[in-house]
C-alpha cells in the first residue's frame, strides 16, 4: 500500500521519484497519507521507480489508478493534481471544491488560510454565513 501511494503522490503532484522521495521525508502531510509515522523510513527513490516499474510491465497500473479514481468517486471525492495551479494535490469533496472555487481561492496558501479562517469562526454563531 505505502508502495502504491507514494505513485499515487508522484502523479499527483508531478513528481519524480527523487522529488518524491524527498517530499515524503520533508512532508508530515505525504508521512501521514503513506500511513507512516514521522520515525519511520520511507521508500527511496530506487524502490518507487522499481515498484511502478513492475506495475508497468505487469500492465495493470493503468487499471489500478482508474480503481483508485472509482474509489474515490464513488465516496464523492475528486482528486486534484498540483499542476493545474488549484489547490496542491489532494481529495476533496465536491463540495469542498466548489465552495473554494466560489470564493476565488487558486492555490495550496490561500485554501490553508480560508481553512485556518473556517475552523477559527466555526463556533462563532452566524460567522460561517459567508463561507457557505
Amino acid at each position: 500500500i505505502v508502495m502504491f501511494k507514494a505513485i499515487i503522490l508522484c502523479a499527483l503532484y508531478n513528481l519524480s521519484d527523487e522529488q518524491v522521495e524527498y517530499q515524503m521525508l520533508d512532508r508530515l502531510s505525504f508521512t501521514r497519507f503513506l500511513g507512516l509515522e514521522p520515525k519511520d523510513s520511507v521508500p527511496d527513490a530506487r524502490t518507487v521507480w522499481l515498484y511502478r516499474d513492475k506495475l508497468a510491465r505487469a500492465g495493470v497500473i493503468e487499471e489500478l489508478f482508474a480503481d483508485f479514481d472509482d474509489y474515490l468517486n464513488r465516496r464523492g471525492y475528486k482528486a486534484m493534481g498540483g499542476q493545474n495551479g488549484f489547490i496542491s494535490a489532494w481529495f476533496f469533496s465536491p463540495d469542498t471544491v466548489e465552495r473554494a472555487t466560489k470564493h476565488g481561492i487558486a492555490s495550496q496558501e490561500q485554501f490553508d488560510d480560508w481553512q485556518a479562517r473556517l475552523d477559527q469562526w466555526k463556533d462563532t454563531p452566524g460567522a460561517l454565513a459567508a463561507f457557505a
